[in-house]
């Protein structure tokens, strides 16, 4: 897909990266370079349309997760930012960031990016999953199953409604298991294993 945040306004921008998506609506983030530095920039882009919205994060520098989503509440889309101790949230009629609450987990996100799941923003941690519900802006918490021994090749996903770990045991098998009831721990269910392969360097 054509990147149309190559350059906006006269001014450069790089690594750019998907944090977020929404009933086609993709927010982007991307580091915004002018003849004096360069702004980490949130961008709301519509792909269809072409149309996309500028937004500086709330303290103006890099936080260490975002999300974004649909607020069935206020019927209007809702960005969220989570800093070091603090989330704020966005929403497009606002234009403006206000402070909502406090992390209450550990920080330590796998993803710079949430994942979007019957109305909450889900980041995976150490050992648990972290939803942020859009509309109450409160926070969930679903731990992972005994057996579920994440590592750096985690990825939090979707498959089909459920939220999806697929995560690799190093050099031996890779797993994919689904949570078939939503924010319940013992529903965590296996559905494939794939044998790891070990890419061996091969002269040409």
């Amino acid at each position: 897909m054509d990147d149309p945040l190559k350059e906006m306004n006269g001014v450069e921008t790089h690594d750019v990266k998907i944090l977020g998506s929404c009933n086609g609506l993709l927010c982007l983030g991307a580091y915004v370079i002018n003849a004096t530095n360069a702004i980490r920039t949130l961008i709301l882009w519509n792909p269809s349309s072409k149309e996309y919205k500028v937004i500086i994060p709330p303290l103006g520098h890099l936080c260490c997760a975002y999300g974004f989503g649909y607020d069935s509440k206020i019927k209007d889309y809702k960005l969220v930012c989570l800093d070091s101790t603090d989330v704020y949230a966005c929403s497009l009629q606002s234009n403006s960031w206000r402070k909502v609450t406090t992390i209450p987990y550990n920080k330590h996100f796998r993803e710079s990016g949430g994942l979007l799941l019957n109305g909450a923003i889900h980041w995976s941690a150490a050992k648990t999953i972290v939803a942020f519900d859009v509309s109450s802006e409160t926070f969930m918490n679903f731990p992972f199953a005994e057996e579920i021994k994440p590592s750096r090749e985690t990825t939090l996903t979707v498959l089909g409604d459920s939220l999806c770990l697929v995560y690799g045991v190093p050099d031996v098998r890779v797993d994919v298991r689904v949570m078939q009831n939503y924010g319940v721990t013992n529903s965590w269910t296996k559905r494939f294993t794939t044998p790891k392969q070990v890419l061996l360097d091969i002269p040409v």
